[in-house]
């Protein structure tokens, strides 16, 4: 729709929106709405002390929105208001109200209408009640759990997987991976239910499917952060949270609930948590339409209103007019391209369906040497991939891929996925300074609690971008606003002042009243408390540091608990009691400590004393209390505050029935003077110690040899019975051969049929069949397997060699045969076979039958594993050619068998059932077998109460720390302090060389093309400068030195919460950027060819611009900065104060239309913008130095005295104590991504 009246308005003030939109709906007929969770209670609740005056200091939209759409609808106006949200899938989705013509419609889109099929399969009517349903289902004899777990399978597992598959962030992540997480997690749930429904409880159906309709609202992502830490999300963001979490309210506290909130908990921490955004039931606008002529966008701006002065954030509404009704088919997503009449300006209109391509388009073209981004987050996928696939694309000039984002500093929930993009599809190095802890911890363990700083020093923080003449240059920085701590102090005063007037007020004096009324009501003071208040909840985590810490004691002996309870499962055996007690006979089962251990409990053991020494800060084996004088038992003290038994004294190591003397430490074994002793802590030792750690070729083989017996065998047992139990366990073995084979050959077709139409071969690197076996080992015998496979394969192959280079020919054959038994007894309790008790009668002969069925069936399941491997390897197999071979005729039965045979294949070893197998045949069973029971049993138990739950989210989703650039520096003899926190970005926009921009949506996952979305296109043309001057204003405020804030050339400080809130610098420039620096250096060339007036403008220009020279207060300002920034600073290394001038000189460019060339000659300069990128890479580093230099000096000196006091004295004295901050230059700095973060966004 070409040539209409059009009009288009930027709005970055609440107030001004709400004025419009009371404008034009006091003479609106029809007014639609477009929303997410559409509530006017979203009304947040701060537990404030002040809350007579706090409680004004936060409204919604919402509100605002539903109270005047609530007027109008009470005028005779039609409201329509389509909101998707929770109560699409609970009872209470009816809005009862007398206004016919005021009507809520909630929607679903298209990942959560898959629960809506879920729910329709379990019988529920259009006109019913879910509730009513599920009571109806109860009663029904003929629907049990049966059909329940159908339903879930049906309508729920499959549609996922089959929906997630059509999605372009699906297709960058390990589909074998994320097929097997949600196989998992779907199974885990099913388990668990029918544990529940087993126990009797009546309402089970009710209340489990009811969890499932929770679990819509789980996928409101940042509703888990609500409890902990209720301001941790992005700013107006966590109003959002606020009210998901009352939501979630709703079912999260039943206790059948915790076992399937768990599940989804443990999928959305793993590292492909990020796709689950998808099931998000909301869309990326937030759009009002009135009349079918006037569009409101208002997705880009926050939700709340803050009332205080303090809170900064980058708001944008787009207010669109037209004379004629081209909305009106706005509700079918028909969008038309949109030119004014003036051809000022041109809007195109892009739904999700569109969005990609035009994105693409943009960055492709040769002209658009720089893309200014700027978005709450960065967490889009598919926008980084279009990045990165630019490094293919031809240009004129090699540096024409330049990206500026200015995103806030991601947070607990969603950094791991920003670290992701950052380094995996950007290649930028992130560098993380010795200051900051790598906080390990896993599923079970956590350290044990220390006093800390609530701040971390990001001082040596720092990004390095990748930069050639191929790769795009991406710099990322967040905006933090800076308070000078006096002026912070005036709050708090004022506050102060408030509460002792308040304590003065008595009933029988007034003049106290109206004192203290009189106060409260002046403006100032108003702002004054606001403004405190507002910054208390920004550093809320010093009032959590206690909790925290209470909470990491508890967890941190629990996990110890743990341990002792592993190290006793393999410590002791059980052994049966019988007693009488009053007369009456009872039987029980008692613990006792082993004499005798196998290889294998020497080995696990050995794993736990790895993970012990390198999980915690502390330890000290041979450690003997005075009240451990007569135990029998070697210790390990850990952290200076447990204990833990690990091995009893005088026991043997038991290999083939010849005893070696086994000890725990070295000086256990200095103490025993033998010649023969196993030492665990030197096995230990070998493994910490061992370099070469790769399983040779002929290695491999002389083990793969090792389990292959001769063929003829002539010896039977005497006993008919014990013969044909093993002559089963043969078949058995047998057959799992032939599949195995099957499979094998199937693979190898397949691979063969992809590498004809695939020029590369398929990236098969199977691993060496001792690693992938010593890696199922520690995988499925070990419950703290996830802290020694950071890196895969990794620990498997050092302990493979050190069981190789460390361990006598025979325990190696008895370790890898205890492997064989176990994968015997999986394949016997997956089958159907009849074993016979019987009564052994000559056991050395059973005992060589057995060995030589444990070997074979050892060998099949090293072929298994190779098997998964060259599996694994298909699946990560990106190619069209791939893709085209799945009409091939066998590609559908091996994708199959394949996928069936791997999963199973993931639980070997989960030998719950196995004291019921055939006791009698088994009696030399080792009992290191069943010690993975240990950690099924403490998980389960976890999994059944609130603890687990609990415990999940304080491991995953508490964050003791404040957040990147919250911190408060007290003033000192030399430094002023200053009180500094984040400015929020809310509004979206992608841009292109500052004459055009996409706005609206959300740089997210699924939001380029899955989630329904609203992007207007704006460009200037015609000479239009718009959307040029919103940006370059935009970033000359985030540039501009504290003291040239006035943008008159003279030198007065001006405050950010002064200088943010005046929006001024949103308007055009009073002066030219070049005027506001300390420094000039080059004056412009006046060519011949220019009139007598140009050359007169351009010598009065350059007069001005030599008078910055002249200013002595500049030029002592200017070296002031100067040596300040330069602190640290490499020889060749640009100082910030010149990178700041540079920044200057560009934006001047930029507003003249100077492009590609250098402004002051008028020569080529292709490295213009990549030029002004690195500018801001300097300054944002600089500003990271000034904000966190020195901000721990207190802790590191009392961490030096404690150092001290220990004879420990440091060679060197920290650097840091000495380094001074430099001074800040503007308000951009590199964007802190902090570690141990999750991929949800």
């Amino acid at each position: 729709m070409k040539n209409k009246e059009f009009t288009c308005q930027y709005i970055y003030h609440q107030n001004n929106l709400k004025n419009l939109i009371d404008k034009y709906c006091k003479q609106a007929k029809n007014i639609v709405l477009y929303c997410n969770n559409f509530s006017r209670k979203n009304i947040l609740n701060l537990a404030l002390t002040d809350h007579d005056i706090a409680k004004d200091c936060y409204y919604s939209l919402d509100k605002y929105l539903y109270d005047t759409l609530k007027i109008s609808a009470y005028k005779g106006k039609k409201v329509q208001i389509y909101d998707y949200s929770y109560e699409k899938f609970t009872d209470s989705n009816k809005f009862s109200n007398n206004l016919p013509n005021f009507t809520i419609t909630p929607l679903s889109c298209d990942m959560t209408s898959i629960l809506d099929d879920f729910v329709k399969a379990l019988g529920k009517s259009e006109n019913q009640t879910i509730s009513k349903t599920m009571t109806q289902e109860l009663e029904k004899e003929n629907k049990n759990i049966d059909f329940l777990i159908f339903c879930i399978n049906e309508k729920l597992k499959i549609p996922i997987l089959q929906k997630l598959k059509s999605f372009d962030e699906y297709q960058k992540l390990n589909e074998y991976k994320l097929n097997e997480q949600i196989e998992l997690v779907f199974n885990e749930l099913i388990q668990n239910i029918k544990d529940i429904y087993a126990e009797g409880y009546e309402l089970v159906y009710k209340i489990i499917i009811n969890a499932f309709l929770g679990i819509v609202n789980i996928f409101r992502l940042k509703s888990f952060l609500t409890k902990t830490q209720p301001l941790l999300v992005i700013g107006d963001s966590a109003f959002e949270s606020f009210k998901a979490y009352k939501e979630i309210s709703k079912w999260s506290e039943d206790k059948y609930s915790y076992a399937i909130y768990n599940a989804i908990t443990q999928l959305l921490i793993s590292d492909i948590g990020y796709i689950f955004t998808l099931f998000e039931n909301k869309i990326d606008h937030y759009t009002l339409i009135i009349d079918n002529k006037i569009l409101f966008d208002f997705s880009g701006f926050g939700t709340i209103r803050n009332q205080s002065l303090a809170y900064h954030k980058q708001d944008l509404a787009i207010h669109l007019q037209s004379n004629e009704e081209i909305f009106k088919d706005f509700h079918n997503k028909k969008f038309l391209k949109l030119i004014t009449q003036n051809s000022k300006e041109e809007l195109i209109l892009h739904s999700r369906y569109s969005i990609k391509e035009a994105l693409k388009k943009q960055m492709s073209l040769d002209q658009n040497r720089l893309s200014y981004i700027e978005s709450p987050y960065f967490n889009s996928i598919t926008l980084a991939q279009i990045i990165k696939d630019l490094k293919g694309e031809k240009n004129e000039s090699y540096y024409a891929k330049n990206f500026l984002i200015i995103t806030n500093a991601p947070q607990k929930y969603n950094a791991g996925l920003h670290q992701k993009l950052t380094e995996e599809i950007f290649e930028n190095t992130i560098i993380y300074p010795d200051t900051i802890e790598d906080e390990t911890q896993n599923d079970i363990l956590i350290k044990a609690p220390k006093d800390y700083d609530t701040t971390i020093d990001y001082s040596k923080y720092k990004i390095d971008i990748i930069d050639n003449e191929k790769d795009a240059f991406v710099l990322s920085l967040s905006p933090f606003i800076c308070l000078n701590y006096q002026t912070y102090q005036g709050f708090k005063d004022t506050v102060k002042e408030k509460e002792e007037l308040f304590k003065d007020i008595t009933d029988n004096n007034l003049e106290n009243i109206f004192q203290y009324m009189n106060f409260i009501k002046t403006p100032s003071n108003i702002n004054k408390i606001h403004n405190y208040h507002y910054l208390q909840s920004i550093f809320y985590q010093a009032n959590n540091k206690k909790t925290f810490l209470e909470k990491q004691k508890q967890y941190f002996q629990e996990g110890i608990e743990c341990i002792r309870t592993y190290i006793d499962s393999i410590t002791h055996i059980a052994q049966p009691k019988i007693g009488t007690y009053t007369g009456v006979v009872y039987k029980g089962e008692g613990f006792v400590k082993k004499n005798v251990f196998t290889i294998t409990d020497v080995i696990l053991l050995a794993l736990t004393y790895y993970m012990i020494k390198h999980f915690y800060s502390f330890i000290q084996t041979d450690f003997q209390a005075w009240w451990k004088l007569f135990s029998n038992y070697e210790s390990i003290q850990i952290e200076e505050e447990e204990s833990i038994d690990i091995l009893p004294t005088n026991v043997f190591l038991n290999i083939n029935e010849e005893k070696i003397p086994l000890c725990f430490s070295k000086q256990q074994k200095a103490k025993l003077a033998k010649n023969e002793i196993f030492c665990i802590e030197e096995f230990v030792d070998y493994l910490e110690q061992l370099k070469d750690h790769e399983i040779s070729d002929e290695e491999d083989r002389q083990f793969l040899s090792s389990l292959i017996e001769p063929q003829s065998e002539n010896h039977q047992t005497q006993d008919e019975a014990v013969e044909y139990n093993l002559k089963q366990i043969k078949a058995l073995i047998e057959k799992e051969k032939i599949s195995n084979k099957k499979i094998n050959d199937e693979l190898n077709e397949l691979i063969k049929d992809i590498e004809k139409n695939n020029i590369n071969k398929i990236p098969y690197n199977p691993q060496k069949t001792i690693v992938a076996m010593m890696d199922v080992f520690i995988d499925k015998f070990f419950p703290f397997a996830d802290f020694l496979r950071a890196d895969e394969f990794k620990f498997a192959k050092l302990l493979s060699k050190t069981i190789l280079n460390f361990l006598t020919l025979k325990a190696q054959k008895a370790f890898y045969e205890s492997i064989g038994i176990s994968y015997l007894l999986f394949l016997m309790m997956n089958s159907s076979i009849q074993m016979k008790k019987v009564k052994i009668q000559n056991q050395e002969q059973f005992n060589k039958r057995l060995k030589r069925l444990n070997k074979i069936a050892l060998l099949e399941l090293c072929y298994m594993q190779k098997n998964k491997n060259k599996y694994e390897a298909i699946m990560l197999v990106d190619d069209l050619s791939f893709k085209e071979l799945k009409n091939h005729d066998g590609f559908k039965d091996i994708t199959n068998i394949s996928k069936k045979q791997i999963f199973q294949y993931k639980f070997n070893f989960t030998l719950k059932n196995i004291r019921s197998i055939a006791k009698e045949s088994f009696i030399s069973l080792p009992q290191a077998i069943i010690t993975d029971l240990i950690n099924q049993l403490w998980i389960s138990a976890y999994e059944q109460s609130k603890k687990e739950h609990e415990r999940l989210q304080f491991l995953n989703f508490a964050h003791k720390y404040n957040p990147p650039y919250v911190l408060a520096k007290k003033p000192t003899n030399t430094q002023e302090g200053f009180i500094s926190y984040p400015m929020f970005i809310n509004n979206t926009f992608v841009s292109f060389n500052f004459t055009s921009m996409f706005t609206g949506g959300k740089l997210q996952t699924g939001g380029l093309g899955e989630k329904e979305a609203l992007f207007i296109y704006h460009k200037d043309v015609g000479g239009a400068k718009r959307v040029r001057n919103y940006l370059l204003n935009k970033l000359f405020a985030y540039l501009c030195l504290d003291e040239l804030r006035s943008k008159t050339g003279d030198l007065k400080t001006i405050e950010d919460i002064d200088f943010f809130n005046t929006y001024s610098y949103l308007h055009d420039l009073a002066i030219k950027p070049r005027l506001l620096k300390l420094k000039h250096e080059e004056d412009f060339l006046i060519s011949d060819c220019l009139s007598k007036t140009q050359k007169e403008n351009i010598q009065k220009y350059n007069q001005k611009l030599q008078a910055i020279n002249n200013d002595e207060a500049k030029r002592a300002l200017y070296e002031e900065y100067k040596r300040s920034c330069d602190n640290g600073l490499s020889e060749n290394s640009l100082n910030p104060i010149d990178a700041y001038h540079q920044c200057m000189d560009y934006l001047e460019d930029m507003d003249n239309d100077v492009f590609n060339t250098k402004a002051t000659n008028n020569t080529p300069d292709p490295l213009k913008h990549r030029n002004f990128l690195k500018a801001l890479d300097t300054i944002g580093q600089n500003n990271i130095k000034a904000l966190y230099v020195g901000v721990n000096k207190k802790s590191e000196n009392m961490q030096k005295q404690k150092t001290n006091k220990k004879g420990m004295v440091a060679s060197n004295e920290n650097k840091n104590s000495k380094e001074k901050p430099p001074k800040m230059i503007g308000r951009l700095a590199t964007t802190i991504i902090m570690k141990n973060g999750l991929c949800i966004g």
